[in-house]
């Protein structure tokens, strides 16, 4: 049997086996998603280094170069 436990939006599917008590059943969602958590929080992360080098490779494009005169 499998058991679906809800974090606000996000649902985690947790087995539940023979012998099992609710507290075990508790521990294993707040495993997965803890896990799930981390994930999201990677992939942000990814998306705002990409996004970071973007913008500075967009702003040194279009930023004239003003020559110096010493």
């Amino acid at each position: 049997m499998k058991v679906t436990v809800t974090f606000g939006d996000t649902s985690v599917v947790v087995p539940c086996k023979a012998g099992w008590t609710v507290r075990d059943l508790i521990e294993q969602a707040t495993r997965r998603y803890r896990r799930i958590l981390e994930q999201v929080s990677a992939v942000f992360a990814l998306l705002h280094a990409i996004l970071h080098e973007h913008r500075a490779n967009m702003t040194q494009r279009f930023i004239p170069v003003i020559p110096r005169i010493l």
